[in-house]
């Protein structure tokens, strides 16, 4: 659920700002910065 809120969030904001992002660029955007984070210790 929390992942949804931050996907519509996320193109709420940008489409304030002018910017065209559908919600499936911004859950494939988050989807590729979860691939690289780094291991937790």
């Amino acid at each position: 659920m929390h992942r949804l809120y931050l996907v519509k969030g996320a193109r709420a904001t940008t489409a304030i700002e002018g910017n065209t992002l559908s919600e499936e660029q911004i859950r494939a955007q988050l989807d590729s910065m979860r691939a690289f984070r780094p291991a937790q210790a």
